[in-house]
């Protein structure tokens, strides 16, 4: 047996030559496109919660419009009390209400159509996609997330 280089090793009966740091290599290569798949999973189930919390958010609040001598205020007041107690920031929700009786009044058996605007904020990702080229920080990571709700006046 000839003179083996110091890169070659003899395990088993097997010569194995310089392929000790390929785990490293692949894991070094498949690691971080691993973690940004679970991160991107993560954010996107959290956007999805904030999307069902506006969206019963809106419902609550269409749900207390259509009751008798509802008013704009009963509406807004009751949205941000649900948002509230979810944990959301009720601040940065917009509100529309809207009817489609005569001249926009809300009389009873027309409809009261619920809006609610809310901006999301990617919290891992949002900073990650403003180091990328052209990312430069000017809105990258806010989605708006928007819900509506119609309901029939009582």
């Amino acid at each position: 047996m000839g003179p083996l280089s110091p890169r070659a090793w003899q395990v088993g009966g097997r010569i194995l030559r310089g392929q000790k740091g390929q785990a490293i290599t692949e894991m070094v290569l498949v690691l971080p496109l691993l973690l940004f798949f679970i991160v991107s999973i993560v954010e996107v189930g959290s956007a999805f919660r904030t999307y069902q919390i506006l969206t019963n958010g809106v419902r609550e609040g269409a749900r207390s419009g259509v009751l008798p001598n509802a008013t704009v205020n009963t509406v807004q007041t009751r949205i941000q009390a649900y948002l509230e107690s979810s944990g959301l920031d009720a601040a940065l929700a917009t509100v529309t209400k809207a009817c489609d009786g005569p001249e926009g009044q809300c009389t009873p058996g027309t409809r009261l159509e619920v809006e609610l605007s809310y901006p999301f904020q990617f919290r891992a990702m949002g900073p990650v996609i403003s180091l990328l080229p052209g990312g430069n920080g000017a809105g990258w990571g806010t989605v708006v997330l928007q819900t509506t709700a119609v309901m029939r006046i009582e």
